[in-house]
């Protein structure tokens, strides 16, 4: 479900031009979805989108990572760069370029 969620996200956020999407850790809260399992997935569809709209307009996508979450980043993701938020100083974006 998360899944095809992402991917839709992508595919509307492509079909509209934008240049980059931001999603959060969707359903680690309330839903208890571990990290690892919600940053498996996000990774994962980015890949799968990148790969099969190789024309897309995104070039950015952003996880956003909320304060104290920052050591729940799986060490598999290697394309990533860490960035403030200047408006939400507090949080933080994990940078992943398609």
């Amino acid at each position: 479900m998360l899944s095809l969620f992402v991917w839709n996200c992508l595919s509307k956020a492509s079909n509209l031009g934008h240049a980059s999407i931001l999603f959060p850790l969707i359903g680690t809260g309330h839903l208890a979805i571990p990290h690892n399992t919600v940053f498996r997935i996000l990774n994962d569809v980015t890949d799968k989108f990148g790969q099969s709209c190789p024309d897309t307009s995104i070039d950015r996508v952003y996880f956003l990572v909320q304060p104290g979450e920052e050591n729940t980043v799986p060490d598999y993701i290697s394309h990533i760069a860490w960035s403030g938020l200047p408006t939400l100083s507090t949080r933080y974006l994990i940078i992943y370029h398609i």
